[in-house]
């Protein structure tokens, strides 16, 4: 009878460890409104909640369009209206290192404290914000950037 448990329990305990672990996503759409577009390999469309976005994807809105995105459980990130943003780095492994660039337009960031090793960067041509655990708004345009925090340091 105990080696029935024993086998029972190793064979319970080989189907458990074997079992394979999804990646959350590292940014998604949270909400949007207006004209939003997400423009990708695979073309142009309009973005659905949910969407998990990729390297290279580059997120465009419109007059009076608003486009919020999750980065994990760490963050939100509000792109404003008339804004063009890249997501330039995506790289995922035991450490995130993600970098949005601002090719035009304002995006506001608001992280919480990240993991150890994580990195999250805002950056625009001539401007790097890179941050954890801060509030901050970016603005860029042909002629530069500027950088506001909110909160944190």
């Amino acid at each position: 009878m105990k080696r029935l448990l024993i086998c029972i329990v190793c064979i319970l305990f080989g189907a458990v460890s074997c079992t394979k672990v999804e990646k959350q996503p590292v940014i998604t759409i949270h909400s949007f409104f207006g004209e939003v577009t997400i423009q990708s390999s695979t073309g142009e469309k309009v973005p659905n909640i949910g969407d998990v976005l990729l390297q290279n994807d580059v997120i465009v809105t419109g007059k009076g369009a608003v486009c919020d995105l999750v980065y994990r459980d760490a963050g939100v990130i509000r792109i404003n209206e008339n804004t063009k943003v890249m997501v330039q780095s995506l790289l995922q492994g035991s450490a995130d290192d993600v970098v949005l660039t601002i090719e035009k337009g304002k995006a506001f960031a608001t992280l919480g404290k990240l993991k150890k090793g994580d990195a999250f960067a805002l950056k625009s041509k001539t401007v790097i914000a890179a941050v954890r655990g801060t509030s901050f708004r970016m603005i860029a345009d042909e002629k530069g950037a500027k950088v506001d925090v909110v909160t944190g340091k």
